[in-house]
């Protein structure tokens, strides 16, 4: 079978009223899942700043029960939301940027110590309450041993 050139181009590609029927299908697409993607990506911003927020916890704790001392978690530029610090004295251990369209709020606490058994011995009780626009709040709690705690919601 001999194809002719004109035969040969005709199959060949895309016409534009294919192409730009493509195109409108794939804008409407983009404008009905940008409002759900852009929900997702805000909630796992606050669960990835309350997951940061927990682990730091945790670490000043085994930090404190390591070293013997105490072990200080405080805020960066005197707001959580900017960020926090661990400290054993005059050492620091290890600091967290601040989260990005993440709001943390923690009351009048500007300081969580360890002590060398494991216990809270300044900001007992503290409720840390992570939020962010359209999405549910988590909340990082201490309680009366040292443990930490995070779950969903704004009360602990």
């Amino acid at each position: 079978m001999v194809t002719t050139p004109r035969t040969r181009r005709a199959m060949a590609g895309l016409t534009l009223v294919e192409l730009v029927v493509a195109m409108a299908l794939l804008a409407l697409l983009t404008t009905l899942a940008a409002p759900a993607m852009s929900r997702l990506m805000t909630s796992q911003r606050l669960k990835t700043a309350a997951s940061n927020l927990h682990l730091a916890l945790v670490k000043t704790r085994s930090e404190a029960l390591k070293r013997n001392t105490n072990v200080t978690l405080s805020r960066t530029d005197g707001n959580w939301s900017n960020g926090w610090t661990i400290e054993a004295g005059a050492t620091q251990i290890d600091t967290a940027p601040a989260a990005k369209g993440v709001t943390v709020s923690a009351g009048a606490t500007t300081s969580i110590v360890y002590a060398p058994n494991g216990r809270v011995s300044t900001g007992a009780g503290s409720v840390f309450v992570l939020s962010a626009t359209g999405v549910n709040p988590r909340c990082v709690s201490i309680d009366s041993s040292g443990r930490p705690y995070a779950k969903e919601g704004s009360t602990c």
